[in-house]
């Protein structure tokens, strides 16, 4: 069972926020009106039956983050379980680097612009996940920090119409893009790729991103820190300092030479550690093995 976030040790929520009463088989979620939302605080209860029905199933969990699998090893309701992990493979002949002169023609973006990227699959002010709040406060550190103009392209389901009120940002919204060839050509126009969010496991955009050779700033939330290595292929600030984010940002996009450096690393790093092919093995091998404990133990 490879899990996706902590909706499978917690009471009911994906995300815990910090909370940490899963542990003691409490709920471990702070918000009841969160996705997935609930009416009634019965986590205590659903972690029992949660408890109670894997102890009575033969099941491998597997995370996708180190950060996960530390969590997981925790959990009152995995205990006994063998749990590994094992990073996503990413295919890296579709997320690889195009030509930026190219990409930018295709976008309509001029040559000598300065290129951000933001993506998010719900882009919403409030979404308490991938950090719209802290999004729009960066944009606005950002934009009060320069007089040049800066090209933002944003990506995924949604309109967040505060964007548009920084004088210093012209704004490119494409909506939710269904082609990884369109999504990579955006990638590869941008410079950098923002990404302040508040809760993840191991987030497909930054690990897309490094693919095309896009050196990424995120907060250190999550598995975050184990795509992006500090100051080698982008940089991990800490939780939620909107200032420093803002000020590195800045910092990035008037070091060209340096943005070349992380780029290259970016790519050597997803080439070193998400690819299909390293998945692929992993998951092989945990079958072969699960296959043939299970023929012994007959």
């Amino acid at each position: 069972w490879t899990l996706s976030d902590m909706w499978s040790f917690t009471g009911h929520c994906a995300h815990s926020f910090g909370n940490m009463s899963w542990k003691k088989m409490e709920s471990g979620c702070p918000d009841l009106n969160i996705y997935p939302a609930i009416g009634l605080d019965t986590g205590k209860w659903l972690l029992q039956r949660k408890r109670m029905i894997y102890q009575n199933s033969n099941i491998t969990i597997v995370t996708p983050s180190k950060w996960l699998y530390n969590l997981a090893r925790q959990s009152p309701v995995f205990k006994t379980k063998k749990i590994i992990q094992i990073y996503n493979g990413f295919d890296l002949d579709i997320f690889t680097p195009k030509d930026k002169t190219a990409c930018r023609v295709a976008l309509n973006i001029p040559q000598k612009a300065k290129v951000l990227m933001f993506s998010s699959y719900n882009l919403a002010k409030r979404n308490p996940w991938k950090g719209g709040d802290d999004l729009i406060n960066i944009l606005e550190e950002i934009n009060n920090m320069t007089n040049e103009k800066i090209h933002l392209l944003v990506t995924g389901n949604g309109d967040l119409y505060e964007l548009y009120k920084f004088d210093n940002f012209i704004i490119h919204q494409f909506g939710y893009i269904k082609s990884d060839i369109f999504l990579a050509a955006c990638y590869s126009a941008s410079e950098l790729l923002i990404y302040p969010t508040r809760a993840d496991n191991l987030p497909n955009v930054l690990i897309e991103a490094i693919s095309c050779g896009t050196p990424c700033i995120t907060f250190d939330v999550g598995g975050c820190g184990e795509i992006i290595q500090d100051g080698i292929d982008g940089f991990v600030i800490e939780c939620f300092d909107i200032e420093q984010f803002s000020t590195r940002v800045i910092e990035m996009l008037n070091k060209p030479n340096k943005l070349q450096v992380l780029s290259l690393n970016a790519r050597k790093s997803a080439e070193s550690k998400f690819t299909l092919g390293k998945m692929c093995r992993n998951y092989y091998n945990l079958f072969n093995k699960t296959v043939k404990n299970t023929q012994r133990d007959r």
